[in-house]
């Protein structure tokens, strides 16, 4: 089983206080069926920016996923959400030399898997099983390790925030209106996440600087500057010129000799 990998917690400020989110909503549109297993699971996708017909996912294992919908033609292609003409998945390991996409599932006319035609379970199912074969962490263990890092949220004080009966983020109490009192709050949920290794990014004005001074500020400050140190030396993050903590750079895209179309 590899790493279990999340999006960062991301904090931020508006007119409504301070903000803590350790997930996007879910992609919608016509890759969903395919974007959304990944996402739950914890897997990073790219749009091709050239054709904008698929996805590319990299695994961690360091192969990727090209998948997506197949169309007739363009017109069909900009006039609906799903495929017209089945599903491809398909996989490419470079580390092992491999140049050429290795179909997963393809239920085109003429693919292996014409039979299921456009129909989504046979496709996911096909997904979910090179996944596990793969070693990539269950949907559950994702949610299990976001489900800690909002514990040490709320343990820093912030409160879960429900809409719709489902928690889509946490929040500061509206209450806590001191700025220094808010800096502490965020400083501290930043620290308890450094401290189990989850990535985070924030605005470098919602937490205390090294530089703090005052014995009202000291143990703040102190954090904060472990937070600074560590994003100074970890090696799986590097500062932004915002003074953010980013995640290392994707790999680059894998080699495009050989990938089939998925128009069909």
């Amino acid at each position: 089983m590899h790493s279990i990998h999340m999006q960062p917690v991301h904090f931020s400020e508006d007119d409504c206080g301070i903000t803590a989110r350790t997930r996007l909503p879910l992609p919608a549109g016509r890759f969903a069926a395919i974007t959304g297993p990944l996402a739950k699971r914890g897997i990073g996708f790219t749009i091709d920016f050239e054709t904008g017909e698929h996805i590319e996912a990299r695994l961690p294992d360091g192969s990727f996923l090209v998948a997506g919908p197949t169309f007739d033609d363009a017109d069909e292609e900009l006039e609906t959400a799903g495929p017209q003409n089945g599903w491809f998945v398909g996989w490419l390991d470079p580390r092992v030399g491999k140049v050429e996409v290795e179909p997963l599932y393809d239920s085109r006319f003429g693919g292996l898997d014409q039979q299921h035609g456009t129909d989504v379970a046979p496709m996911r199912a096909a997904l979910d099983a090179h996944l596990d074969r793969r070693g990539v962490p269950t949907e559950q263990d994702v949610q299990d390790r976001r489900n800690r890092a909002e514990s040490l949220l709320r343990r820093a004080g912030f409160v879960a925030v429900t809409t719709g009966h489902q928690q889509t983020h946490h929040r500061l109490p509206s209450a806590m209106t001191d700025p220094v009192e808010r800096r502490a709050a965020v400083t501290r949920a930043i620290d308890y996440l450094q401290a189990e290794g989850f990535a985070y990014d924030f605005p470098v004005d919602l937490v205390y600087q090294p530089a703090a001074t005052g014995a009202a500020l000291a143990e703040p400050a102190a954090r904060a500057a472990s937070v600074t140190a560590a994003l100074a030396t970890s090696p799986t993050a590097a500062p932004t010129p915002t003074g953010q903590q980013a995640q290392t750079p994707p790999a680059p895209a894998p080699p495009s000799a050989g990938r089939p179309g998925l128009r069909h």
